[in-house]
């Protein structure tokens, strides 16, 4: 959908009488933080999912379609903590990338899928590491390697180098955050 407003003048007369429908964000930063590309931005502009403001030429997204999409990110991060809080919590072993995918409705042959997975397994992952000094996401290993050696997806290492941790040996990386973990979630 697309919003044109002429003038400076008849954007604030419209904010004036409903900020939350008006409120706007540059194109780039809403890329930013749906931490997508700017032509997935056009794109969710073009299948309805966010609506483009244009402010006497210069283009913008209503801020309220953004809080919409980071509020439903937010929620399915929460599935995802709830699964694989289960599973520590339980000291299972870990889990494939269906496991977290499913409930969500999401499918693994899908690229973009997999994709919106991965974002959501690094803000489980941040946001463990904020809160308890764990990667949650460490329990979420690909299928396609050998079992009993299995690893979570390289963008788990690029998520735990983000974050400050380092390791010589993926393997051991992995068992020791694994057990660590566990243990929090034993403690619990």
């Amino acid at each position: 959908m697309v919003q044109n407003c002429e003038s400076v003048r008849e954007y604030i007369e419209a904010f004036r009488q409903n900020p939350l429908d008006w409120g706007i964000i540059p194109l780039n930063a809403a890329a930013d933080v749906l931490q997508v590309a700017r032509s997935s931005v056009e794109r969710m502009v073009k299948d309805g999912r966010l609506t483009l403001i244009t402010v006497h030429g210069v283009k913008a997204i209503r801020m309220k379609d953004i809080l919409g999409i980071l509020d439903a990110r937010q929620e399915e991060c929460q599935t995802v903590v709830a699964v694989l809080e289960k599973v520590a919590r339980q000291h299972k072993p870990p889990v494939f990338y269906e496991a977290v995918m499913n409930p969500l409705g999401l499918n693994h042959e899908w690229s973009a899928h997999r994709a919106k997975i991965g974002g959501l397994l690094g803000d489980a992952s941040r946001g463990s590491h904020e809160r308890d000094g764990i990667l949650l996401s460490v329990l979420v290993h690909n299928k396609e390697q050998k079992a009993g050696a299995t690893l979570p997806s390289e963008g788990f290492f690029e998520m735990a180098a983000d974050v400050g941790y380092r390791w010589k040996d993926k393997h051991a990386f992995v068992q020791r955050e694994m057990q660590r973990v566990y243990q929090h979630y034993a403690r619990r």
